[in-house]
């Protein structure tokens, strides 16, 4: 019997069965993987909420030149000179401001002399304790200035206290020295820097003083050298001071018939003073604000930045970062027309058939406001993704005699409009802003609440604006 043929044994691939079920889960990971590298890649969005309408104060920045009333004090001998006291603090006629020596020794010597030796009364150590004690808790460890401050302070202290105890007679000592004393001739404040415009009136100034580095600035410190008749110190008269800033043609608009002003200095305080406008020497206007106190505060300033407290304006205050630019086109307003929903307005687009009405954002000015981003009641500013340059726009327009006559435009001119993006649904909607000035924190813009598909109360925009566009699906 012939052997019986054995069958291959055939191994068939496994063919999972192509159903409905499949596709859909296949397509539902696809999906997810693309939706989690889009995220990935993208920039974290974060949002702003506008909240309501605020009040603040806001001009632009200014910086003024400080005068007083000063003069100058130099030197009757040549030699090196001690100062027995601080920048900015008031002396009284006939105290000792400084000495000048013709060796520089001085103060080495008093102090080899005198070391050791119980020369002080009870009362000059109180009030050279007390002098340590203020001045411990004014020392700030982050402004080494404050250590130079106490140096000086108590080094004055000292020096002024045994004068007094041994009744003038301590350099009476130093017969090898040549030295002189300086003393106040009359009470003001004492300063160690001299630039050049002491003395100047307003009409003696020019442009060229405001720019920065025009008049070099020398000042004094201890041990240096000094020439007969050169700069030693200046006297502040008193607390008053004027600060004297270039102001524009429409700035002098803005403040005329004001006769003060409320400033804000770069220190936070706030100050009334006296305003008047005055010609610079150059043919320019300068404003004058004049202060009758807090003159001591800046002492050491010959320039100052500030701002201008007297202007109000109420509006959305929103951040810088959150504002885009965009083209619009440029039309006559009669072209706007309602249409489509019933709070929607566009133009008529002309087509082969009939005119097609296209929804636009649009910005229009109203009535009498001031907050227009155009010029003139009859120019609107229109955006939608379907308007191309070229595009023709139609509308029937009242003529002088009341008449409707068809007119017709084609789009063409732009314009930049600044805006935000909305994004209360989820996605960014461009929302046009007019700015009416920046807030006097600089970093936020105050815009006012009244355009037209502009910005509402408690809205939320992008922060970060440049990093998203519109139509955007916003991942915060």
């Amino acid at each position: 019997m012939a052997e019986e043929k054995k069958q291959d044994k055939i191994i068939r691939p496994f063919r999972y069965p192509i159903t409905f079920v499949t596709v859909f889960f296949a397509l539902l990971l696809i999906y997810f993987i693309i939706q989690g590298v889009l995220v990935y890649r993208k920039h974290p969005i974060q949002a702003y909420n506008i909240g309501t309408v605020v009040s603040d104060n806001m001009t632009g920045s200014f910086r003024g030149m400080v005068l007083r009333q000063e003069e100058v004090v130099f030197a009757d001998t040549p030699g090196y000179v001690n100062y027995y006291t601080v920048s900015g603090e008031r002396m009284t006629k006939g105290s000792l401001v400084a000495t000048v020596d013709d060796s520089g020794t001085l103060t080495a010597k008093l102090h080899d002399i005198f070391y050791g030796k119980d020369l002080l009364s009870a009362s000059s150590v109180r009030t050279i304790q007390e002098e340590i004690r203020s001045d411990t808790a004014s020392y700030d460890p982050m402004d080494f200035q404050t250590a130079y401050q106490a140096k000086a302070n108590i080094r004055s202290t000292v020096f002024e206290c045994l004068m007094a105890d041994t009744e003038g007679t301590l350099l009476n000592h130093l017969s090898d020295v040549a030295y002189t004393l300086c003393r106040m001739p009359y009470t003001g404040f004492f300063l160690p820097w001299a630039d050049g415009l002491e003395g100047r009136d307003v009409s003696q100034l020019s442009a060229a003083d405001f720019r920065e580095g025009a008049h070099e600035r020398v000042r004094r410190t201890n041990q240096d050298p000094v020439e007969r008749g050169s700069f030693l110190y200046k006297i502040a008269a008193d607390n008053q001071f004027r600060i004297v800033f270039r102001m524009t043609e429409e700035e002098r608009q803005n403040f005329a018939g004001r006769d003060s002003l409320t400033i804000r200095m770069e220190d936070g305080r706030e100050i009334t003073g006296s305003f008047r406008t005055e010609e610079l020497a150059d043919g320019e206007t300068a404003g004058v604000l004049t202060f009758q106190k807090y003159g001591v505060n800046y002492m050491d300033s010959r320039f100052v930045s500030f701002r201008i407290l007297d202007k109000t304006v109420s509006g959305f205050k929103i951040p810088e970062s959150a504002i885009i630019r965009k083209s619009f086109f440029v039309i006559d307003s009669a072209f706007v027309q309602p249409g489509g929903g019933s709070s929607q307005v566009g133009v008529l687009v002309q087509t082969d058939g009939s005119p097609v009405f296209v929804a636009c954002t649009v910005y229009t000015k109203s009535g009498n406001e001031d907050t227009n981003l155009v010029s003139g009641a009859d120019t609107a500013y229109i955006w939608a993704k379907d308007l191309k340059p070229g595009t023709v726009i139609c509308a029937d327009i009242e003529d002088a005699s009341g008449a409707k006559k068809p007119l017709t435009y084609t789009l063409g001119i732009q314009a930049i409009v600044e805006g935000v993006y909305q994004i209360n649904n989820g996605y960014c909607i461009f929302k046009p802003i007019v700015r009416q000035n920046h807030s006097l924190d600089t970093s936020y813009v105050m815009v006012s609440p009244g355009v037209r598909s502009g910005l509402k109360a408690f809205d939320r925009i992008v922060l970060n604006a440049e990093e998203i566009g519109e139509n955007d699906i916003v991942f915060e």
